[in-house]
């Protein structure tokens, strides 16, 4: 097994630009967004740990945790969209995430057969204001 520890440290940049929409739906539904312009700075850092080893049947594993603390630099922008429908209505708010928040990723990924890789990764930022989580399965083929 050959393993690592290294810090990370990073800064991204996200511009979300939607056309405003109504959507109908069955009967007299509707779900109404509006037009909005969302543009969010982050900083982040943190410890990444690495390892990779091979299976007894000779698959290579490559595996990562990682762990850190970030803060949202700029833009603290909200939306609110609202469903109305026949007897049913509601109103939701989706906002940026602000002020400082911890981050959590973990992945694993090994080569299945000759020029075939799968990998899979979690990753998740937690305040409390809320959380964002994501998960990703890569199917890799070359030839």
């Amino acid at each position: 097994m050959v393993s690592g520890l290294g810090a990370y440290a990073g800064l991204s940049y996200s511009h979300t630009d939607v056309d405003g929409y109504t959507g109908g739906a069955a009967g007299a539904a509707n779900l109404v967004v509006p037009s909005y312009d969302i543009e969010k700075t982050d900083i982040h850092a943190g410890l990444r740990r690495t390892a990779s080893w091979t299976t007894v049947g000779g698959t290579l594993l490559n595996g990562f945790l990682g762990a850190g603390v970030g803060a949202n630099l700029s833009g603290d922008s909200s939306i609110l969209t609202s469903y109305a429908g026949s007897g049913t209505g509601y109103s939701s708010i989706v906002e940026n995430d602000q002020g400082a928040y911890a981050t959590l990723e973990f992945g694993l990924s090994g080569e299945v057969a000759p020029g075939v890789t799968i990998a899979a990764a979690y990753g998740g930022r937690f305040n409390d204001e809320g959380n964002e989580q994501s998960a990703m399965l890569r199917i890799s083929a070359s030839f």
